[in-house]
C-alpha cells in the first residue's frame, strides 16, 4: 500500500482498531490488529513496535505497510501501544509490550494465531524494545505480575535499533544521553549505571536468543 492510511481499502484485509489489552498508570493499552479476511487457524503472528524516542510515537503511523503485507500473505499482525516518557519511567515501556505479548498469546485461538509462531518487529526505540523484548523471556525484573507468562518469541526483525543504553558508543550524540537521563530512566547515568546495562540489548545475548534479523544503515549518528 503506497498510502498507510488507505491500508484500511484493502479488501483482502481485516483491520480491527484499538482492542484493550491493559490498563497501566491510568491509560487504557490497546492493540491495532492486521488480518486476512479469510477464516484460518494456527496463522504466524508479528508484534510490531513503534518508535519515537521512547517519548513520542503512535502506532496508528508506524508499520502500517510491513503489517498490511505480511496481513495479506496469511499473517495477523499486532500493532501495539505502550506508555511513554516523561510522564512513564523505563521499564514502564518494555513492561507494557510484554503485556501485549502475554495477552496475544492468551488470545490465540480467537484471532487463529499459532501462539509458537510469533516474531517481533521495530525501529529505533521500538526496535530496541523489540530486541530486549526478545532477549528477556520470563525476566521478571519486566513482567511484574505476570512473571510466569511465555513471553518468548520465534524471531525479531529490528530496523536501526538501540543496542547499547549506555554511553559507551563514541558516536552518538550527547542529547540522546540527555533524553535517556532526564525523561526515560529520569537518574543520571552514573545512578543508573546497572539499569542502563541491564536494558541494553547487546548485554543481554545468550545462547538461547531467538532468531534476530538486523537491518541498520552505517551512517547512523544517533542510534
Amino acid at each position: 500500500v503506497a498510502f498507510p492510511f488507505l491500508a484500511w481499502l484493502r479488501r483482502d484485509i481485516e483491520v480491527v482498531r484499538g482492542v484493550p489489552f491493559a490498563r497501566e498508570g491510568g491509560k487504557t493499552l490497546c492493540v491495532d490488529i492486521f488480518r486476512p479476511r479469510t477464516p484460518g487457524t494456527l496463522r504466524p503472528a508479528v508484534l510490531q513496535i513503534h518508535g519515537g524516542a521512547w517519548v513520542l510515537g503512535f502506532k496508528q503511523y508506524q508499520g502500517i505497510p510491513l503489517l498490511t503485507h505480511l496481513a495479506a500473505q496469511g499473517w495477523v499482525g499486532f500493532n501495539v501501544d505502550y506508555r511513554l516518557s516523561p510522564k512513564a519511567t523505563f521499564p514502564a515501556h518494555i513492561i507494557d509490550v510484554k503485556r501485549a505479548l502475554a495477552w496475544i498469546r492468551e488470545h490465540a485461538d480467537e484471532y487463529g494465531v499459532d501462539p509458537d509462531f510469533i516474531v517481533v518487529t521495530g525501529g529505533s526505540a521500538g526496535g530496541h524494545l523489540a530486541a530486549l523484548l526478545a532477549l528477556t523471556p520470563g525476566d521478571p525484573e519486566y513482567q511484574p505480575g505476570f512473571e510466569s507468562a511465555d513471553t518468548s518469541v520465534r524471531a525479531a526483525i529490528v530496523f536501526y535499533g538501540v543496542f547499547d543504553m549506555t554511553d559507551r558508543v563514541p558516536e552518538r550524540s550527547k542529547q540522546f544521553m540527555q533524553v535517556l537521563e532526564r525523561w526515560v530512566f529520569k537518574a543520571s547515568r552514573e545512578a543508573a549505571h546497572g539499569q542502563l546495562l541491564r536494558a541494553s540489548p547487546v548485554e543481554r545475548i545468550n545462547p538461547d536468543a531467538p532468531t534476530f534479523l538486523v537491518i541498520h544503515g552505517t551512517r547512523d549518528t544517533l542510534t
